[in-house]
């Protein structure tokens, strides 16, 4: 089943679109972001702070959170180096066991990216129309695996030297499902380079020209 745009962030969040062996939901958040952040260590949580990697594929080859996932320094590399308009501006990744899930699927690994565009007049609808595209890239590639992907538009203050705006970001979380934790991250790597696809240049043109 395909997304219309005017499914996501409409009325309704988190309404699930798709069953299992994809689920993909959506919603719109309130508290708002700015970039740059700074780091947040405690027990909780290792944020190391905001790094700007646009233009700066040698600093995303060593973000220390895509350190274990090629998949992630690959995504994180790639839009680093690309002339196009959107940007990464955070990312986690992590694994733990899921009780709640049925007993062969109960390991978890899972994360998030935060991405943003620097053309401000890209709002909601435009974002909704990649984010079509990049679940349609899901559906297609997910095969046997369990995937868990939900969209959240939140807003966003830019404060960079060169480029000072409201705006929004979408976070894009995601989880795969298994048996086991090593069939559960490589699950995730296929998950990952999947989103990866689904955000070419030519898709981001397209989606925010349409």
């Amino acid at each position: 089943m395909n997304l219309a745009a005017s499914r996501i962030w409409e009325k309704d969040p988190d309404e699930r679109f798709i069953s299992m062996p994809v689920i993909l939901t959506n919603s719109i958040g309130h508290e708002a972001k700015t970039v740059p952040y700074p780091s947040l260590m405690n027990r909780h949580r290792t944020n190391r702070g905001f790094v700007d990697l646009r233009g700066r594929p040698e600093l995303a080859a060593n973000v220390a959170e895509a350190a274990n996932s090629p998949a992630l320094k690959n995504l994180l590399v790639r839009i680093a180096s690309d002339s196009g308009p959107i940007f990464t501006v955070g990312c986690d990744l992590g694994a733990r066991t899921d009780l709640d899930q049925e007993p062969h699927l109960r390991k978890t690994a899972g994360g998030y990216i935060d991405f943003v565009c620097k053309w401000f007049w890209v709002g909601p609808e435009r974002w909704a129309n990649l984010w079509n595209k990049v679940s349609e890239k899901l559906t297609e590639t997910v095969g046997d695996d369990h995937w868990e992907v939900h969209f959240e538009l939140r807003p966003l203050l830019l404060s960079l030297p060169d480029l000072h705006q409201k705006t929004c970001e979408v976070r894009v979380s995601f989880h795969t499902y298994a048996k086991s934790r090593a069939i559960a991250l490589a699950s995730r790597e296929r998950l990952l380079a999947a989103i990866d696809g689904g955000l070419s240049e030519a898709a981001v043109e397209t989606a925010f020209h349409d």
